[in-house]
This record gives structure tokens, sequence and C-alpha cells, in this order.
């Protein structure tokens, strides 16, 4: 593995009723604390989305 982890952030930022983004599937919390995230949190912030590494197609 790589030393980052990509955000899944793409750019669809509308959260609905539980908080999770529509976007990205990330909770509020974690869209707020993702700068400060360390590299373990984020990719497990990753699997849990269902983030690969590849920006989602509509």
């Amino acid at each position: 593995m790589t030393g980052t982890a990509e955000s899944p952030c793409i750019k669809v930022c509308r959260l609905d009723l539980e908080d999770r983004c529509y976007g990205c599937g990330r909770t509020r919390t974690e869209i707020a604390r993702w700068s400060g995230m360390t590299l373990d949190e984020r990719r497990a912030v990753n699997r849990r989305v269902g983030f690969h590494g590849h920006k989602r197609e509509w």
C-alpha cells in the first residue's frame, strides 16, 4: 500500500437525514475530521464507504 489515502469526495456534497453525504458516503463527522485523520483512519473510512481509489460514476 502507498502512504496516502485519497478522499472519496466526488463534489456532490449533500447530507441525508442521517448526516451521510450522498456523494461519498462519509458522515458529517468523518468529513470534518478528514484532514486530521491518520492514514489508517482514512483507509478505514474508505473501506466502509466502498471507495477503492477511483471516482464513482453516476
